[in-house]
């Protein structure tokens, strides 16, 4: 697998948009806007930054609940968040022992369920 594939499989750093609420909270305080209202990511956050190799990471996405699924992409490989509860997405990842370390784009996509995205550009660090 290559180095973009491990970093792919991350859902993103903690970025400045993060809520201070638990996620759980968070879809209890937000009302929910209609499915085709303008979707927002709200934040993306890690459990590791520097990401190691060999370490298992954790990510959150919390975005508005008429988001119907989100994306973590490095390169050219992609994989589903899992959907948790409205507007938010989970999901943890092992990190190959195999992944060059460096410098990477995370592309986060929020997918509305008429196909229309929106997408957040971080960038990540993989280390050995």
């Amino acid at each position: 697998m290559s180095a973009g594939g491990v970093a792919a499989a991350l859902p993103g750093p903690d970025t400045d948009k993060a809520s201070t609420a638990p996620a759980s909270a968070h879809a209890k305080t937000m009302a929910c806007p209609k499915p085709a209202d303008p979707i927002k990511i709200q934040s993306v956050r890690i459990s590791e930054d520097p990401i190691r190799v060999g370490t298992s990471v954790s990510g959150t996405v919390i975005a508005t609940c008429n988001v119907a699924a989100v994306t973590a992409q490095v390169g050219t490989f992609r994989i589903g968040v899992p959907k948790r509860s409205p507007g938010v997405f989970q999901t943890t990842v092992k990190v190959p022992r195999l992944a060059w370390p460096g410098h990477f784009k995370l592309i986060v996509t929020a997918i509305r369920t008429d196909g229309f995205s929106i997408h957040e550009t971080i960038p990540i660090v993989v280390t050995w």
